[in-house]
This record gives C-alpha cells, sequence and structure tokens, in this order.
C-alpha cells in the first residue's frame, strides 16, 4: 500500500514539474501560475495520496476483509479464516471451543508461507510509476527545448528580470551574441477598416499576428542595462526604439502583407546583440464571400423580369454590391452604410434593363467589394457565374376589344349554365356528385382559352380575373367530389355539407358576375371613345353638307354629302350597340333616330327640288350632330377627369402599400439576422431542416404530378381524379409555405396535405400513394422538430425579439389604415382590384401572428409569417397596379357601364324591395334559346349598382327567371 501511495504521489509531483513549463510556455501571467500550481497541489495530495493512504489504512484494519483476501489467494483454506475472522472473540454459546480451535489450527498449517506480496500485488504501484516517468521525461524535455531553457524558466517562477522569454545562447564571443529579453508586452491597433478595438497581449511570446496596416507597439525588458537598442522587421529598422529605467525598451512596427520577422539589437558600451527571431504573421484580409440562390442557367425573354436573391459576407465589412456580366461591372446595386460585414437582397431587372436583345448569352455575377482601405478594396464574385440565355420578348400587349367581347361573351355563357342547373340537384350523395361534374364540365371552354391562347392567361388583368373564376368553381367542384362519398351514392346527403356546398356554388356563381361587370365597364368606356369618335366624324360630314347647302350647290352634290351622313351614323349606331344599356347608348340611340328622320326628309325635299326647306333642316341636322358629339365629348373628358384624379388617388396609395411591404421584409430581414446572430448554431440547423422539408415536399408533388398524369380527363371516376387533384393542391401549397419559411402554416398545410392523400388511399393502389404519404409524414415530423426547436431561444435573442413587436404593430396599424382608404378608394373605381381586399386581411391575420410570436420572443415562427405578410402585401399591390394599368389602357366603367337614364328622363322604377326592375322577356322553354339575348338581359341586370344587401335578392331573380 505504501508503494502504491508512493507512486501515485510520484504522479502528482511529475504533473506538477510538466506545469512548471506549460504555464510560462502559454505566456499566463506568474501570479496566475504560482495559484493553478498551488490548487494542483492540494487536490492531486488529497485525491493521490492522503486519501488512498486513509482508505488503505481503514481497510487494513478489517479482518473479515484480510482474511477473504487470503481465501482467494488458498483457495484450500475453505472459509476457515472468514469463520475465524468472525470468532475473534470466541466461540458462541452453540459452538465447541475445541472445534474451533481445530480449525485455527488447520487455517493456520495452510498460511504457512503465504507472503504479503500475495494478497497485496505491488501491479497498481508499477501501473502508477510508469506514467509519472513519462511525464516527467516530457517536463524535462520541455523545459530544455523552451526559450530561455532551465535559467529562464528559473525566471519566470522567481520574478526575475532575466526572465521568460530568451534564445538558447550561443556561447561565442562574437560581437552578436543572442540577448535575453523578457516581460514582453505586445499592444496591437488595428487599421480602422476592421473596425477591431485595439488589443494588448501581456506576457506574449513576441510572435505578432494581425491584418496588414496592424501597428504593433512592443515593451519588453532586457536581462541586462543597456545604452541603446534597435528594432527590426523584416530585416528593416524600425523607427527607433526609446529605453527607461536602463532596461526597459519599446518601440513599434507595422505589420505588412506578408509574414516576416522581428527582433531587437541591444547596445551596451562597444558591444552590440540581438535577440532571437520573432515570427509576424500576416492574417490576409481575404475578398467578400457573394453567394447567389439561382440556377446555373436561366432562359428568360428580354423584356421578362428576373429575381436573384444574393447574400454577401466580408471579414470586416462591404462597401458596395455591383453586377458583373461576362467579367465586367455592368451596375452597382448597393451602396453599403456603416461598413456591415454582411448584406443581402434580391436582384431585379429584365435584360432590356441592362441594354441587352434577344440571342445574347452573358455570364452573370453578385460582386461585392470590401472597405480594405490599407491595401484598396477587394472585388469577391459569386460562384459558380450564372449563364443568361436572353430570348424574343414576351407578347405583353393587352388584349383586342374583340378578345376581351370574346371573353365576356364565354363568362356569359358560363353564367347562363350555371344558373340554369336546379339547386340543390336531388337528395343523395350520388346526385351532388354528379353535379359537381356537369358543373366541372361548364368551365372547359374556358380553361381551353387560358391554356390554348396563353395571351388570356398572361394579360395581368384578365389573368386575374379569370383564375379568380377558375378557382371558385374548382372550389365548389372539390367539395363536392371529396365531401360526398362515392361508395354511399344512394344515401341521403348531410344537410350541412349540402348547405356548404351551396354556399360554395354561390360563390363561383358570384366571381363570375363580378368578372362579367369588371369585363363589360371596360368595353363600355372603350365603346364610348369610340362613339364619341364617330359623333366627329358624323358632326364634321354635317357642317360640311351645311356649307354645300349655304353655297348653292347642286342636288346631286347635296345627296352626295347626306349618303356620307348616313353611313357616318349607321356607323355611329354600330358603336352604340357595343355600350352597355344606361344613359348614353339611349341617348345616343334617341339622337341617332332623329337625325336618321331628318336625314330621310332631307333626302326627299332635295329629291322634290325644295332647295329652302332642304337647307333650313340641313342646318338643323348639323347643329344636332355637333350638340352629340359636343355632350358625348364633354362626358368622355370628365371621366377622363375623374380618372386623372382618382390616379393620384391610386399611386398614392400605391407608395402607402410599397412602403409598408417594404418595411414588413427590413422587419423581417432583422428578425432573421438576429435569430442567426444569437443562435448561429440553431439557424443552421434550422436552414438543414428547412432545405430537407422543400426536398421532401417536392419529391412528393412530383410524384403527385406524375401519378395525375396518369389518370388522364375522361378516363376512371371523375372523383378520384379530384380528390389526387385536390391533395396535389394542398402539396404544393406545402412546398409554397416551405420555401416562405412560414412554420405556422406548413404545419397546417402539411397536415391538409396528409388528409388529402389519405383519403385518396382505398381507391388508389397503395403502391402509388405510399411513396408520397412517406415523404410527407417525413416532412411533418421535420416540422415539428422545427417547432420544438422554435420553443428554445437563447434568452438574449427572446428579449431582442420580444424589443421589436412594436415596430410589428406599428406596420399593423399602418395595413389597417390603408384597408380605410381602399374601401374608401374601391367604389369610385372603374374596375374591382381583383383580389385586393382579401390579400390585405390575409396581410392582417399574418401580421397578428408575427406580432404574437414577437411578444414570445420566437423569432422563427414571426420571420414566416412577416415573410407571408408582405407577399400579402405585394398581391394587393399589384390588384390595384393591374386596375391603374387598365384605366392609363382606356378601360374602365363610369356612366358608360351603369345603370339610369339621362337627366332629362324619369328613373327606372324601384321594387318595394329597391331593387332595379330590368324588363326581360319572359322565356319560352319550349322555343329556341336566344342565347344573345339572354346575354344583354343578364348584362341590363347586372348593370345595377344596387346595395350588397340586395345581392342575393338579385341572384335569386335570376335563377327564377331563368327555371320559368
Amino acid at each position: 500500500m505504501v508503494a502504491r501511495v508512493c507512486a501515485q504521489a510520484a504522479v502528482v509531483l511529475a504533473f506538477l514539474a510538466l506545469g512548471l513549463v506549460l504555464v510560462p510556455a502559454f505566456g499566463l501571467p506568474r501570479e496566475l501560475g504560482i495559484f493553478m500550481q498551488i490548487a494542483a497541489l492540494l487536490v492531486g495530495s488529497w485525491v493521490a495520496v492522503f486519501a488512498p493512504l486513509w482508505i488503505g489504512w481503514s481497510r487494513a484494519a478489517d479482518p473479515r476483509r484480510q482474511a477473504r483476501l487470503a481465501e482467494r489467494a488458498r483457495p484450500d483454506l475453505e472459509g476457515r479464516l472468514i469463520t475465524l475472522a468472525d470468532r475473534l472473540h470466541g466461540a458462541s454459546p452453540s459452538e465447541s471451543p475445541a472445534i474451533l480451535g481445530l480449525l485455527a489450527a488447520r487455517a493456520s498449517s495452510r498460511l504457512r508461507g503465504v507472503r504479503g506480496g500475495q494478497l497485496h500485488p505491488s501491479w497498481p504501484a508499477l501501473v502508477a510509476a510508469v506514467p509519472s516517468l513519462v511525464l516527467f521525461v516530457l517536463a524535462l524535455g520541455g523545459a530544455a527545448f523552451s526559450p530561455g531553457g532551465f535559467v529562464g524558466l528559473a525566471g519566470y517562477w522567481a520574478g526575475a528580470a532575466s526572465a521568460a522569454v530568451s534564445d538558447e545562447g550561443d556561447d561565442s564571443d562574437g560581437p552578436l551574441d543572442r540577448a535575453r529579453v523578457g516581460d514582453l508586452v505586445l499592444e496591437y491597433t488595428y487599421p480602422s477598416y476592421t473596425g477591431l478595438e485595439p488589443r494588448e497581449v501581456p506576457n506574449s511570446t513576441g510572435d505578432a499576428h494581425g491584418p496588414p496596416g496592424t501597428r504593433v507597439r512592443v515593451r519588453v525588458r532586457s536581462a541586462d542595462p543597456i545604452d541603446g537598442a534597435d528594432i527590426y522587421a523584416y530585416d528593416e529598422p524600425t523607427e527607433g526604439a526609446e529605453i527607461h529605467e536602463e532596461r526597459m525598451i519599446s518601440g513599434a512596427f507595422t505589420i505588412g502583407p506578408d509574414d516576416g520577422l522581428w527582433y531587437l539589437t541591444l547596445r551596451r558600451g562597444q558591444g552590440e546583440q540581438r535577440t532571437r527571431d520573432f515570427q509576424i504573421q500576416a492574417e490576409p484580409d481575404l475578398p467578400p464571400v457573394v453567394l447567389v440562390d439561382g440556377p446555373p442557367r436561366i432562359e428568360v425573354p428580354v423584356d421578362a423580369a428576373v429575381e436573384i436573391p444574393w447574400n454577401a459576407r466580408d471579414d470586416y465589412g462591404l462597401r458596395r454590391i455591383v453586377l458583373h456580366l461576362d467579367g465586367r461591372e455592368a451596375r452597382e446595386l448597393r451602396k453599403i452604410s456603416g461598413d456591415a460585414p454582411e448584406a443581402s437582397g434580391v436582384l431585379r431587372f429584365t435584360p432590356e434593363q441592362l441594354g441587352m436583345s434577344p440571342g445574347m448569352r452573358v455570364q452573370l455575377q453578385v460582386g461585392a467589394w470590401d472597405n480594405n482601405g490599407w491595401s484598396g478594396e477587394q472585388l469577391g464574385l459569386s460562384e459558380p457565374s450564372i449563364e443568361l440565355v436572353v430570348g424574343q420578348p414576351e407578347d405583353r400587349s393587352q388584349l383586342t376589344l374583340e378578345e376581351r367581347e370574346e371573353l365576356r361573351g364565354l363568362l356569359v355563357d358560363l353564367l347562363a349554365k350555371q344558373l340554369l342547373e336546379p339547386w340543390p340537384p336531388g337528395r343523395s350523395n350520388g346526385d351532388v356528385l354528379a353535379f359537381g361534374e356537369r358543373f366541372d364540365a361548364f368551365y372547359t371552354d374556358l380553361r381551353a382559352l387560358r391554356r390554348d391562347r396563353p395571351a388570356f392567361a398572361r394579360d395581368r388583368f384578365v389573368g386575374r380575373l379569370t383564375h379568380r373564376v377558375l378557382a371558385a368553381g374548382v372550389e365548389f367542384i372539390v367539395y363536392t367530389q371529396v365531401n360526398f362519398d362515392p361508395d354511399h351514392r344512394r344515401s341521403g346527403v348531410r344537410l350541412e355539407l349540402l348547405n356548404r356546398a351551396g354556399d360554395l356554388r354561390e360563390g363561383a356563381i358570384v366571381a363570375n358576375e363580378q368578372a362579367i361587370v369588371m369585363l363589360d365597364r371596360y368595353l363600355a368606356r372603350d365603346a364610348l371613345s369610340a362613339v364619341v369618335e364617330r359623333t366627329e366624324e358624323a358632326s364634321r360630314l354635317g357642317q360640311r353638307l351645311a356649307v354645300l347647302a349655304e353655297t348653292g350647290a347642286d342636288a346631286s352634290d347635296l345627296l352626295l354629302a347626306t349618303e356620307r351622313v348616313e353611313r357616318s351614323t349607321e356607323a355611329l349606331s354600330t358603336e352604340a350597340r357595343r355600350m352597355s344599356s344606361g344613359s348614353l347608348q339611349g341617348l345616343v340611340e334617341r339622337r341617332s333616330a332623329e337625325i336618321d328622320r331628318l336625314r330621310q326628309e332631307i333626302e326627299r325635299l332635295v329629291a322634290a327640288g325644295d332647295v329652302d326647306d332642304a337647307t333650313r333642316l340641313i342646318g338643323r341636322l348639323s347643329r344636332q350632330l355637333t350638340e352629340l358629339h359636343e355632350e358625348l365629348l364633354y362626358r368622355l373628358q370628365r371621366l377622363e377627369d375623374e380618372d386623372d384624379q382618382l390616379g393620384d388617388e391610386i399611386k398614392s396609395l400605391l407608395d402607402d402599400l410599397r412602403t409598408v411591404e417594404r418595411e414588413q421584409r427590413m422587419l423581417k430581414e432583422q428578425v432573421r439576422e438576429l435569430r442567426e446572430g444569437g443562435d448561429a448554431a440553431g439557424a443552421a440547423s434550422a436552414e438543414a431542416l428547412w432545405a430537407e422539408v422543400e426536398r421532401l415536399t417536392e419529391q412528393a408533388s412530383s410524384r403527385g404530378d406524375r401519378l395525375l398524369g396518369t389518370m388522364p380527363q375522361g378516363s376512371g371516376p371523375f372523383y378520384l381524379r379530384e380528390l389526387v387533384g385536390s391533395a396535389l393542391r394542398s402539396t404544393n401549397r406545402l412546398l409554397d409555405t416551405a420555401r416562405a419559411r412560414d412554420l405556422r402554416k406548413a404545419l397546417t398545410d402539411v397536415d391538409d396535405a396528409l388528409v388529402g392523400w389519405t383519403r385518396a388511399y382505398r381507391r388508389v393502389e397503395e403502391g402509388q400513394l405510399r411513396p408520397i404519404v412517406s415523404r410527407l409524414e417525413q416532412a411533418q415530423r421535420l416540422l415539428q422538430r422545427l417547432a420544438i426547436e422554435a420553443e428554445s431561444v437563447p434568452r438574449d435573442v427572446a428579449l431582442k425579439t420580444m424589443e421589436l413587436q412594436a415596430e410589428q404593430a406599428r406596420l399593423a396599424e399602418q395595413r389597417e389604415g390603408l384597408e380605410r382608404d381602399a374601401l374608401e378608394l374601391i367604389p369610385q373605381l372603374p374596375i374591382e382590384p381583383v383580389g385586393m381586399m382579401d390579400a390585405l386581411q390575409d396581410a392582417a391575420e399574418n401580421m397578428q401572428s408575427a406580432r404574437r410570436d414577437l411578444q414570445g420572443g420566437k423569432p422563427m415562427p414571426a420571420e414566416g409569417a412577416q415573410g407571408q405578410a408582405a407577399e400579402d402585401v405585394k398581391e394587393a399591390r399589384e390588384a390595384l397596379e393591374d386596375v391603374l394599368e387598365q384605366m392609363s389602357a382606356g378601360g374602365g366603367g363610369g356612366e358608360g357601364g351603369g345603370g339610369g337614364e339621362a337627366s332629362d328622363q324619369q328613373p327606372e322604377p324601384l321594387d318595394l324591395d329597391g331593387d332595379i326592375m330590368t324588363h326581360n322577356p319572359e322565356l319560352n322553354l319550349e322555343d329556341e334559346f336566344d342565347l344573345d339575348a339572354f346575354q344583354r338581359d343578364v348584362l341590363r341586370g347586372m348593370q345595377g349598382d344596387v346595395p350588397d344587401s340586395y345581392r342575393a335578392l338579385k341572384k335569386r331573380y335570376y335563377e327564377e327567371l331563368m327555371t320559368q
């Protein structure tokens, strides 16, 4: 036991010896080193010496333990010694002392020749002795090869002036014998562009390192008094060193762009000594690293927009972001204020804006210049470059008036089919399923129009309009196929499901009605412009006819001029028929009829030779044509003035929407930077999970798309295709949400997608659905992990996140004000901004969610909700921009599309409920259906500007009309 304790004590001493070498090598202060050694001695002595010694002696006093060890060494004792150890004070009353003595004699005879080493082996002491020997060797070697050797170590621990850092002297008597110095202190002053604070390193090893341009000030103590000293860096003398108190030396040098050495030369009398060489390590300021999120090749029309997200980082700071094309700087994208080390954004442009033309190919890179103010700014370019292939321009011209009229006619035809179908269709699930399939067929022509003639989908306004009509219809159709069980076709339907289906059907009809009204108002304004042009032409012809009559032209000239007026008024009547029913159409029709009667009378008088009466009527005809033109021109100019005023209000609201959108995106970026900066590891983990969710969802969507492709239109049950299509749409929504990094919505969307595919599980081969469901289930588990990680936020990040909720609340208030402004503006607009109010309300929900998350200190879900809110505001802005574009192109509404008569007419009668009573002929279903007449009648009814409370009444009126 004593040998083992001694060996363990040797290990402690070896560790202390090694510490004597390592503490100076790491440049720790001597006081700290002494404290560490004392602490190690106390702890090591207790653990390795005193504690084992105390435990060993206490065990040695235990006879039973010693007996067990002896029994283990001599198995032939057969437990006799343990029995005796339990009876050291004699046999118990029931036992025989003679037998106990016999046991003792036999045990004693078998213990003869047993040595203590057999019971207590010496190998633990040897095990402890070997590492102590190794540590002693390491300590001696380290001391021998350390700067200053044994003498330097002794000086360090003794606190002597000769001290911690010195060289192995070479004992030669040459003029440059190695000088010993110690107590090295390096003070770093970094270049201003780095933004780094000055730093002092006491008890330094002497090696200097930092970015080029760093000023290093040296303070060192020589071992002996000196008369002078010089500092050399990169083999060149620096500014003269200063001597203080005979042995203190101070000086400075600058770190250059390359690695090198520095040293001191010390002078005393006529002799000169040089210290050992110290390293200078230049830490290069690397160029910025730029990343872009885009495919390696982009093919884009010359006038189409390109969006490429980018991110730039630098060691110390960025100065500006640029765009490079084919290795040359094309334009500056952004100047960075405050020399921030990181910046990000989205590169938005059209090739046309960059001066490119169709057929060109360029290598596109985003570059970042750093703020290196010492050796010059450096450029970092994104790698690899993106190949941009420029194609022919898109056909962005608006649809022609004939195409818009064609679309309006198609939508009215669709409305007729929607209204002529009775609701409810029956009492069973099968009736509703069949109705949904018939309802889907109504949209065949509209789908074909968007598919086969891309201009109808590409036109921003018409594209939104038709998409909204289709989306409302699809929502109703999918509801019928998903919620009414095809396996129980003859069973009765649940009332709540039927009521919900009825609401969706009405929503599809209303969406179609609104689209027809907006198209008709656009066409009505254009018709008014065309009518004004025709009246101008007719007015000129009328004035020319009056001049001929006043100058005494012969009858043939008068008749020829009258024929020209006739042709002009016929063209005027044709254009007037394009106008919707209302005041202007009635005005033009009445004036045209009066003008036609005058013209006929003039022709009769001219033919009869009554020139005087004909001349008088010609003057009246000319005045009427001129008055009609002036009145219509006045109304058109008044509408244009109103449009100009509305345009200013729209532009003001657009500016406010852009501001809210921009500030919402900036706040989102602030939350992202806070989350990533405060918990870099957590941010990296979350991004990896998001990327995996996106990958899994893409795979599920791709497989679902292939599955739907194997179910062509018309093959298999209709409900089955709709089930798969609905599940695929839910999966695609999840993919969009994952790309937007919206955690809360993603958790809901993944549930919806799984429910959708599960509904199809009984009716589609399991092998086709299992891979899709499996991937979505994996994505769901990853999203749940993200939800858990979103709750685990460092306290400082959570507190800073909570501070941002006030800014989010301010943006929510601004959005609310914009919604109020929009509600006041929309009734004045000639056409409705499609989806604007829905988008603003979605933005309100997302902003509210983001505010709650910020209040709870949860940056990840807040970031996702903020991104969705910004996209919602963008959607609202684009819808309003579409209206402004249509108004600028000449579309709109106004009086040409509204109800009511001219000022000299009595208003049309109202029924007791306030709805406009429009004349409609009774329909005889036995007669041939006149679609043109039906279209005109429906349009007349829809043009009435009635309160919303009467919309349902008007709709019922249409349905009653169609089912007569």
